[in-house]
C-alpha cells in the first residue's frame, strides 16, 4: 500500500483524558466518537511512536494507521504502474538525446536554460500524475541523468571549441590583429586545404641594399637587425587589420581582405605603408640598428589590388594560410620597381582608385615581367594632411606640367624637373630622387598618358 499522506489535523485526535473523565465523556466527545472507527495510540515522544511523514511532519504512528484505513475505505489508492520503469528509462533516453542536440547547436547559456526547462517539465509531469491520477513516477532519475548528460555534452563541446580556437590561434595568431582573430574564432568554417578567389590588396616590403648590409655584419648581427626591423614594420600590418603572410628573408608579404572581409582594405594597406615609412625614419634617427649616423636603412613597398586565391596551402600535415595569383605577382614587381622609380612606396592604379584624399603622384606606366601590357603606378607621398597642404598642391601643378612636357618632348623638361625637385623638398624627403630619375623614364609617362586618354575615350 502506497500511503497518500495528508497534513496532520488536530480534529483527528481526542485526548484519553476527555474519554476517561470522572463524569464520563462529554456529549461533544461522545458524538465525535459515535459511528467512527477509533484507533488508540500514544503521542508522547518518550514512547518512541513518533513518525516523520513524506510531508516532513512529526506525527504519532497511530495517525498513519488511521490514514491507511481511511484510504482503504475511500478506495483512492496511489499506484506505480508496471510500465513506470520503462517509461522513465525511455524519458531518460529521449531527454538525453534532446539535450545532446541542443547543447551541440546552441551556446552553453542557452543549453543551460533548455536543461532547466526540461527539468521543470519533468517535475510538473510527475506532480500532475501524482495529484490528478494517483500515479507515482520518479522525476529524480531523469533529472539526474539529464544533468549528467548535459554536463558531459557541454564539457565535450567546450573542449572541442577550445581545441578549434587553439588551432585557429596557431594558424593565425602570429599574423592577424586581435579583432580579426576574434571574428575568425566565432565562425564555423574549418581549417582545411584549398583556397577561395577573393579581391585582395597585397603588399610587399623589401629592405634596400640588404646584401651590402649583411656583408658587413656577423650572421648573428644580421638576424638581430632583421628581427628589429621586421618586428617594427609588421606591427603596422596587424594594426591596420592586415594579414601577415610570410617573411621572405629581408622581405615581408602581407595582404588585406582575407581571411575575413575588411572594409576599405586598399586605404588601410596604404596607411600601413605610410606608418612603416614613419617608423623606419624614427629607427634611423635613433640609430636603432647601431650602424651610425652615416648608414641609413631604406625600404621599398609595392601595393596592388586584384583577384587572388587565398587559403591554407601546403601538405596535409603542415600548411600555411597564404595567397597566390596575379595580384601577388604584380605587388612583388611593384616593390622591385621602387629602385628604378626612385621612391619608397608605389601602388597600382587599381589600388589608387579606392584610396581617396591621400597625396598621390602619377609615376608612369611601367612594364612588368610576365605582363603583356604596362601597369599604371602612383607614388604615395603622404596622407590626407599632406594632400591638403599648400606645398603639395603647388607640387601637383608642377608635376602635371612636367608630364605634359615629357609627352611633348619639350625643351622645358629639365627646367620643370628642377622646379619639381625644389617643390618636393618642402613636401617630403625622397621625392628629389624620384624627379631626378624622371628624365630617364620619359617613355613611362608617355605610355601612361596614352592609357589615360584611351580610358577617358572609352
Amino acid at each position: 500500500l502506497w500511503l497518500y499522506v495528508s497534513p496532520d489535523r488536530a480534529e483527528r485526535y481526542i485526548s484519553a483524558r476527555q474519554v476517561l473523565a470522572a463524569g464520563g465523556a462529554s456529549p461533544e466527545v461522545a458524538a465525535a466518537i459515535d459511528g467512527s472507527i477509533v484507533f488508540v495510540g500514544t503521542s508522547a515522544a518518550g514512547l518512541q511512536d513518533i513518525r516523520v511523514t513524506a510531508l516532513g511532519e512529526n506525527v504519532p504512528g497511530v495517525s498513519l494507521h488511521a490514514q491507511a484505513v481511511e484510504q482503504i475505505l475511500s478506495g483512492h489508492f496511489l499506484s506505480r504502474p508496471d510500465w513506470a520503469d520503462g517509461l522513465e528509462i525511455l524519458t531518460i533516453a529521449v531527454l538525453g538525446c534532446l539535450l545532446v542536440v541542443v547543447t551541440t547547436f546552441v551556446s552553453p547559456a542557452v543549453a543551460l536554460i533548455c536543461g532547466l526547462l526540461i527539468t521543470a517539465m519533468a517535475l510538473v509531469a510527475s506532480w500532475s500524475s501524482f495529484l490528478y491520477a494517483g500515479l507515482l513516477f520518479d522525476p529524480l532519475a531523469p533529472i539526474v541523468s539529464g544533468s549528467i548528460i548535459h554536463f558531459a555534452a557541454t564539457s565535450f563541446k567546450i573542449l572541442v571549441v577550445d581545441r578549434e580556437r587553439r588551432a585557429v590561434r596557431r594558424a593565425f595568431g602570429h599574423y592577424l590583429s586581435p579583432s580579426l582573430l576574434h571574428r575568425i574564432e566565432h565562425t564555423h568554417d574549418p581549417l582545411r586545404l584549398g583556397g577561395d578567389d577573393r579581391e585582395l590588396t597585397v603588399m610587399f616590403v623589401d629592405v634596400r641594399n640588404f646584401t651590402e648590409i649583411s656583408e658587413r655584419l656577423a650572421p648573428t648581427d644580421v638576424v638581430a637587425f632583421l628581427n628589429t626591423l621586421l618586428d617594427a614594420l609588421s606591427r603596422h600590418v596587424v594594426a591596420n587589420e592586415g594579414t601577415l603572410d610570410k617573411f621572405i628573408g629581408d622581405s615581408i608579404m602581407a595582404f588585406w581582405n582575407a581571411p575575413v572581409d575588411v572594409a576599405d582594405h586598399e586605404t588601410k594597406a596604404v596607411r600601413a605603408a605610410l606608418a612603416m615609412r614613419e617608423t623606419l625614419a624614427e629607427l634611423n634617427a635613433g640609430d636603432a640598428f647601431g650602424f651610425g649616423p652615416g648608414q641609413q636603412v631604406g625600404i621599398g613597398i609595392g601595393i596592388h589590388t586584384g583577384l587572388a586565391c587565398v587559403g591554407n596551402m601546403g601538405a596535409k600535415t603542415r600548411f600555411n594560410y597564404s595567397a597566390v595569383g596575379d595580384a601577388v605577382n604584380v605587388a612583388a614587381r611593384l616593390e622591385s620597381c621602387c629602385k628604378e622609380v626612385g621612391f619608397d612606396i608605389l601602388i597600382s592604379d587599381s589600388t589608387a582608385r579606392s584610396v581617396r584624399g591621400m597625396a598621390l603622384l602619377e609615376a608612369g606606366a611601367i612594364p612588368l615581367k610576365g605582363k603583356s601590357s604596362r601597369t599604371q603606378i602612383l607614388a604615395v607621398v603622404g596622407d590626407e594632411r599632406v594632400a591638403a597642404s599648400a606645398e603639395f598642391s603647388a607640387l601637383v601643378v608642377t608635376h602635371q606640367q612636367l608630364m605634359q612636357a615629357l609627352l611633348a618632348h619639350s625643351k622645358n623638361t629639365r627646367k620643370l624637373i628642377g622646379a619639381a625637385k625644389l617643390g618636393a623638398a618642402g613636401v617630403i624627403d625622397g621625392l628629389a630622387e624620384f624627379y631626378q630619375r624622371v628624365s630617364g623614364r620619359s617613355d613611362h609617362f608617355r605610355e601612361a598618358n596614352d592609357r589615360f586618354e584611351k580610358s577617358a575615350a572609352d
